[in-house]
């Protein structure tokens, strides 16, 4: 079961590494965005442009951020340091992944652009698998 457990952690990194990339690196918002904003990019003003550019940075990077840290405990799993280190990892997951799944569940609620609830809840599914079976 460690070796699955070991899987969870590396994939839920490599996937919060890889949407982190996409959202940290964006000139304007997703395709989905769009459609629940009701507006082009480009009808906003270079002002709020720039905010929503911030926010979508400090998604990506906070994705970034957790994804390193995942693929980190994976190494450290190998190690076996206790639980602690993945207690403190499951709990900042968990944060992540709620906002993430708060923020896409607004959006599919309040218009009909295709928003990402299953990456969302696949990623929280991935933590807690990872923190279960990697947890003796």
């Amino acid at each position: 079961m460690l070796i699955v457990g070991l899987i969870c952690q590396a994939a839920l990194g490599a996937l919060l590494l890889f949407g982190g990339a996409r959202y940290a690196t964006r000139r304007e918002f997703m395709p989905y965005h769009r459609v629940a904003a009701g507006r082009d990019w480009s009808s906003y003003d270079a002002g709020t442009q720039a905010v929503i550019l911030a926010l979508l940075r400090i998604a990506g990077s906070a994705m970034l951020g957790f994804g390193v840290i995942n693929l980190a405990l994976a190494y450290d799993t190998i190690h076996d340091r206790g639980i602690w280190p993945k207690l403190v990892v499951l709990a900042g997951n968990l944060i992540l992944t709620s906002a993430l799944l708060a923020a896409a569940r607004a959006e599919a609620r309040h218009n009909e652009a295709p928003a990402p609830v299953l990456p969302a809840l696949a990623l929280m599914a991935l933590a807690v698998a990872a923190f279960i079976l990697t947890t003796p």
